[in-house]
Protein backbone atom coordinates (compact mmCIF):
# COMPACT_ATOMS: atom_id res chain seq x y z
CA UNK A 1 0.00 0.00 0.00
CA UNK A 2 1.45 3.61 -1.39
CA UNK A 3 0.02 6.31 1.38
CA UNK A 4 0.23 10.32 0.21
CA UNK A 5 -1.09 12.66 3.38
CA UNK A 6 -2.55 9.66 4.99
CA UNK A 7 -4.74 8.60 1.48
CA UNK A 8 -3.73 5.03 0.10
CA UNK A 9 -3.27 5.71 -3.16
CA UNK A 10 -4.53 3.25 -5.81
CA UNK A 11 -1.72 1.80 -7.56
CA UNK A 12 -3.91 2.23 -10.83
CA UNK A 13 -2.45 5.88 -11.14
CA UNK A 14 1.18 4.82 -10.67
CA UNK A 15 2.34 1.47 -12.89
CA UNK A 16 2.50 1.51 -16.76
CA UNK A 17 4.31 -0.90 -19.07
CA UNK A 18 3.69 -0.44 -22.96
CA UNK A 19 4.73 -2.68 -25.96
CA UNK A 20 4.93 -1.28 -29.13
CA UNK A 21 5.83 -2.97 -32.61
CA UNK A 22 7.63 -1.70 -35.48
CA UNK A 23 8.32 -4.15 -38.60
CA UNK A 24 11.29 -5.94 -36.99
CA UNK A 25 12.18 -4.63 -33.89
CA UNK A 26 10.48 -4.04 -30.54
CA UNK A 27 10.35 -1.43 -28.47
CA UNK A 28 9.41 -1.15 -24.86
CA UNK A 29 8.70 2.08 -23.16
CA UNK A 30 7.41 2.00 -19.38
CA UNK A 31 7.53 2.76 -15.78
CA UNK A 32 8.72 0.23 -12.65
CA UNK A 33 7.28 2.01 -9.23
CA UNK A 34 10.43 0.98 -6.76
CA UNK A 35 10.38 1.41 -2.91
CA UNK A 36 13.61 3.11 -2.12
CA UNK A 37 15.75 -0.06 -0.80
CA UNK A 38 14.49 -2.03 -4.32
CA UNK A 39 15.82 0.74 -6.26
CA UNK A 40 19.51 -0.02 -6.48
CA UNK A 41 18.73 -3.56 -7.39
CA UNK A 42 16.49 -2.62 -9.68
CA UNK A 43 19.10 -0.75 -12.21
CA UNK A 44 20.13 -4.02 -13.18
CA UNK A 45 17.59 -3.55 -15.85
CA UNK A 46 20.11 -1.83 -17.97
CA UNK A 47 22.53 -4.16 -18.07
CA UNK A 48 20.36 -7.50 -18.61
CA UNK A 49 21.10 -8.91 -21.79
CA UNK A 50 21.86 -5.78 -23.28
CA UNK A 51 17.96 -5.62 -23.78
CA UNK A 52 17.04 -2.24 -21.15
CA UNK A 53 18.57 0.89 -20.84
CA UNK A 54 17.79 3.32 -17.64
CA UNK A 55 16.50 6.54 -19.04
CA UNK A 56 14.91 8.31 -15.45
CA UNK A 57 14.53 7.54 -11.80
CA UNK A 58 12.91 9.70 -9.38
CA UNK A 59 10.10 10.57 -7.56
CA UNK A 60 6.29 12.04 -8.86
CA UNK A 61 4.76 12.45 -5.81
CA UNK A 62 6.49 14.47 -2.46
CA UNK A 63 5.18 12.68 0.94
CA UNK A 64 4.77 9.25 0.30
CA UNK A 65 5.17 6.71 2.62
CA UNK A 66 6.92 4.06 1.89
CA UNK A 67 9.20 6.80 0.05
CA UNK A 68 8.19 5.33 -3.71
CA UNK A 69 10.40 6.25 -6.87
CA UNK A 70 9.83 5.45 -10.51
CA UNK A 71 12.44 3.99 -12.99
CA UNK A 72 11.48 4.79 -16.60
CA UNK A 73 13.09 1.98 -19.30
CA UNK A 74 13.92 1.87 -22.61
CA UNK A 75 13.97 -1.52 -24.29
CA UNK A 76 14.69 -2.74 -27.88
CA UNK A 77 15.14 -6.82 -28.72
CA UNK A 78 12.72 -9.88 -28.95
CA UNK A 79 9.88 -9.33 -26.67
CA UNK A 80 9.98 -12.60 -25.32
CA UNK A 81 13.26 -11.81 -24.16
CA UNK A 82 12.21 -8.22 -22.59
CA UNK A 83 9.25 -9.51 -20.96
CA UNK A 84 11.21 -12.60 -19.17
CA UNK A 85 13.89 -9.46 -17.82
CA UNK A 86 11.38 -7.26 -17.06
CA UNK A 87 8.81 -10.31 -14.83
CA UNK A 88 12.38 -10.94 -13.17
CA UNK A 89 12.45 -7.42 -12.02
CA UNK A 90 9.06 -6.98 -11.20
CA UNK A 91 9.33 -9.83 -8.85
CA UNK A 92 12.26 -8.17 -7.03
CA UNK A 93 9.86 -5.30 -6.46
CA UNK A 94 7.50 -7.61 -5.52
CA UNK A 95 4.73 -6.21 -7.74
CA UNK A 96 1.36 -8.80 -7.72
CA UNK A 97 1.98 -10.50 -11.20
CA UNK A 98 -2.20 -11.45 -11.19
CA UNK A 99 -3.76 -11.45 -14.42
CA UNK A 100 -6.94 -9.19 -14.83
CA UNK A 101 -10.29 -10.94 -13.97
CA UNK A 102 -11.97 -9.72 -16.95
CA UNK A 103 -14.67 -8.33 -15.19
CA UNK A 104 -16.73 -4.99 -15.71
CA UNK A 105 -15.11 -2.58 -13.43
CA UNK A 106 -17.47 -1.51 -10.26
CA UNK A 107 -19.25 1.83 -10.26
CA UNK A 108 -17.15 4.74 -9.16
CA UNK A 109 -18.37 7.07 -6.39
CA UNK A 110 -17.87 10.21 -8.67
CA UNK A 111 -19.57 12.33 -11.36
CA UNK A 112 -18.01 11.07 -14.57
CA UNK A 113 -20.20 12.84 -16.55
CA UNK A 114 -18.90 16.32 -14.77
CA UNK A 115 -15.22 15.28 -15.33
CA UNK A 116 -15.86 14.53 -18.86
CA UNK A 117 -18.24 17.47 -19.82
CA UNK A 118 -15.56 19.53 -18.20
CA UNK A 119 -12.22 17.87 -19.55
CA UNK A 120 -13.98 17.75 -22.89
CA UNK A 121 -12.53 14.08 -23.08
CA UNK A 122 -14.52 10.69 -21.84
CA UNK A 123 -12.07 8.67 -19.14
CA UNK A 124 -12.96 5.04 -18.37
CA UNK A 125 -12.52 3.11 -14.62
CA UNK A 126 -9.35 1.42 -13.97
CA UNK A 127 -8.95 -0.61 -10.19
CA UNK A 128 -11.30 2.22 -8.53
CA UNK A 129 -9.61 5.47 -10.65
CA UNK A 130 -11.10 7.46 -13.10
CA UNK A 131 -8.30 8.19 -15.56
CA UNK A 132 -8.38 10.90 -18.72
CA UNK A 133 -6.16 11.03 -21.31
CA UNK A 134 -5.76 12.97 -23.95
CA UNK A 135 -3.40 13.11 -26.99
CA UNK A 136 -1.05 16.03 -28.00
CA UNK A 137 -1.42 17.65 -31.72
CA UNK A 138 2.16 16.72 -32.82
CA UNK A 139 3.20 13.56 -33.29
CA UNK A 140 6.43 12.56 -30.32
CA UNK A 141 9.07 10.62 -31.63
CA UNK A 142 11.57 8.98 -29.68
CA UNK A 143 15.10 7.44 -31.95
CA UNK A 144 12.97 8.28 -35.23
CA UNK A 145 10.56 5.98 -33.93
CA UNK A 146 7.02 7.38 -33.44
CA UNK A 147 5.63 7.40 -29.99
CA UNK A 148 1.96 6.48 -29.78
CA UNK A 149 0.05 8.12 -26.71
CA UNK A 150 -0.82 4.62 -25.15
CA UNK A 151 3.13 4.77 -24.28
CA UNK A 152 3.25 7.80 -21.96
CA UNK A 153 3.20 10.56 -23.71
CA UNK A 154 -0.51 11.63 -23.48
CA UNK A 155 -1.67 13.86 -20.73
CA UNK A 156 -2.54 11.89 -17.65
CA UNK A 157 -5.21 12.48 -15.52
CA UNK A 158 -5.95 10.59 -12.54
CA UNK A 159 -9.31 10.73 -10.17
CA UNK A 160 -9.49 9.26 -6.96
CA UNK A 161 -12.92 9.39 -5.04
CA UNK A 162 -11.83 10.30 -1.15
CA UNK A 163 -15.55 10.99 -0.10
CA UNK A 164 -17.94 13.69 0.27
CA UNK A 165 -18.03 14.59 -3.27
CA UNK A 166 -14.50 15.15 -3.52
CA UNK A 167 -11.56 13.33 -4.85
CA UNK A 168 -7.53 12.85 -4.96
CA UNK A 169 -5.89 13.77 -8.35
CA UNK A 170 -2.46 12.60 -9.44
CA UNK A 171 -1.15 12.37 -13.25
CA UNK A 172 0.75 14.36 -15.07
CA UNK A 173 1.15 17.09 -18.20
CA UNK A 174 3.55 16.42 -21.06
CA UNK A 175 4.91 19.65 -22.18
CA UNK A 176 7.06 21.39 -24.02
CA UNK A 177 9.50 23.78 -22.99
CA UNK A 178 7.23 26.74 -23.77
CA UNK A 179 4.40 25.46 -22.16
CA UNK A 180 5.70 24.70 -18.37
CA UNK A 181 5.80 27.74 -16.92
CA UNK A 182 1.91 28.59 -18.21
CA UNK A 183 0.78 25.55 -16.88
CA UNK A 184 2.63 25.77 -13.59
CA UNK A 185 1.43 28.81 -12.98
CA UNK A 186 -2.49 27.68 -13.57
CA UNK A 187 -2.40 24.43 -11.58
CA UNK A 188 -0.55 26.51 -8.52
CA UNK A 189 -3.09 29.45 -8.81
CA UNK A 190 -6.33 26.59 -8.95
CA UNK A 191 -4.72 24.66 -5.83
CA UNK A 192 -3.62 21.85 -7.30
CA UNK A 193 0.27 21.21 -6.09
CA UNK A 194 3.13 20.71 -9.05
CA UNK A 195 4.77 17.85 -7.45
CA UNK A 196 8.02 16.82 -9.89
CA UNK A 197 9.19 18.59 -13.28
CA UNK A 198 11.43 16.11 -15.40
CA UNK A 199 12.11 13.97 -18.60
CA UNK A 200 11.44 10.28 -18.67
CA UNK A 201 12.82 9.41 -21.65
CA UNK A 202 15.77 10.27 -23.15
CA UNK A 203 15.51 11.43 -27.16
CA UNK A 204 11.88 12.37 -27.31
CA UNK A 205 11.57 14.43 -29.93
CA UNK A 206 10.65 17.45 -29.55
CA UNK A 207 11.96 17.99 -26.23
CA UNK A 208 9.35 16.99 -23.73
CA UNK A 209 8.79 17.86 -19.95
CA UNK A 210 6.64 15.63 -17.52
CA UNK A 211 5.14 17.54 -15.36
CA UNK A 212 3.60 15.84 -12.07
CA UNK A 213 0.65 16.90 -9.77
CA UNK A 214 -1.39 16.25 -6.71
CA UNK A 215 -4.34 17.87 -4.94
CA UNK A 216 -7.37 16.62 -3.06
CA UNK A 217 -10.43 18.45 -3.31
CA UNK A 218 -13.78 18.74 -4.84
CA UNK A 219 -14.40 17.38 -7.51
CA UNK A 220 -15.86 20.24 -9.47
CA UNK A 221 -13.00 22.64 -8.57
CA UNK A 222 -9.95 20.28 -9.62
CA UNK A 223 -12.08 19.33 -12.94
CA UNK A 224 -11.53 23.20 -13.56
CA UNK A 225 -8.49 23.80 -12.72
CA UNK A 226 -7.30 20.93 -14.97
CA UNK A 227 -9.06 22.27 -17.51
CA UNK A 228 -7.67 25.67 -17.17
CA UNK A 229 -4.23 23.78 -17.47
CA UNK A 230 -4.78 21.73 -20.74
CA UNK A 231 -6.12 25.17 -22.18
CA UNK A 232 -2.54 26.27 -22.25
CA UNK A 233 -0.91 23.22 -23.84
CA UNK A 234 -1.12 22.42 -27.71
CA UNK A 235 -3.67 19.20 -27.58
CA UNK A 236 -5.29 17.31 -30.37
CA UNK A 237 -8.75 18.80 -31.27
CA UNK A 238 -11.53 17.08 -32.71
Amino acid sequence: MVCVLIRRLNSSCNRSIAFDVRIDFHWLFGKCVKVKSLSSASSRLSATAGHFSLTALHNHLLRVAPATFYMHILGRGDPVKLVAALHDDLFLSKTPLTASSGAAPPPIELDTALIDRTLGAKGKVNGGVYQVSLKRAATVNNAGMAVPEAMGTAEAINFQPTGDGNAAIAGDFVLTADEVNPVLRVLRDNGIEVTALHNHMLNYEPRLFFMHFWANDEVAKLAAGLKAALDKIDLARG
